[in-house]
């Protein structure tokens, strides 16, 4: 998910996260495993806050880490409820400021130059491999035949 600046729920998300996996006496690296995930850096991220787990990922450390109650689904519900709430405030203001002004300009959504320019220079790379494939292909039977000494007619184009 997204990094958090200032969610206080997203840190005691973090906090209880920590806390059940001392207690089960697991290092990062063995929780991950247990999670089935490739490496203990993102839990590293959900430990201290700075992002919101999956909720596939709460119910797994829930049952990884006998956690009663969906105590970390709640707390993750309550993250994402206050990173709402920011990003709400963020684009509207705070309640009562009716002046548009004191708004944040939003950014535009239209791709960047250099994002429509990768696949057209990779379109155009392929057309001009496409070519040069028949120029050899064409070419080829020629070159055998100069090779081994024999005649052969010519090439016609279409």
């Amino acid at each position: 998910m997204h990094l958090n600046s200032d969610n206080e729920c997203a840190r005691q998300l973090g906090a209880a996260l920590r806390s059940r996996r001392m207690v089960q006496g697991m290092s990062l690296r063995v929780l991950a495993q247990h999670l089935h995930l490739t490496g203990h850096g993102t839990l590293i991220d959900y430990e201290y806050g700075r992002r919101i787990p999956s909720e596939d990922l709460v119910l797994a450390c829930e049952r990884v880490l006998r956690v009663p109650d969906g105590q970390l689904q709640d707390l993750r519900r309550r993250a994402l409820a206050e990173r709402a709430e920011r990003c709400v405030d963020e684009l509207l203001g705070p309640p009562g400021t009716p002046d548009a002004s004191d708004r944040p300009q939003l950014r535009s959504r239209r791709p960047r130059g250099h994002v429509v320019l990768i696949p057209v220079i990779a379109l155009l790379a392929t057309l001009a491999g496409l070519g040069l494939a028949r120029c050899l292909c064409a070419a080829r039977p020629r070159y055998r035949a100069l090779r081994t000494g024999r005649r052969i007619p010519p090439v016609r184009r279409p």
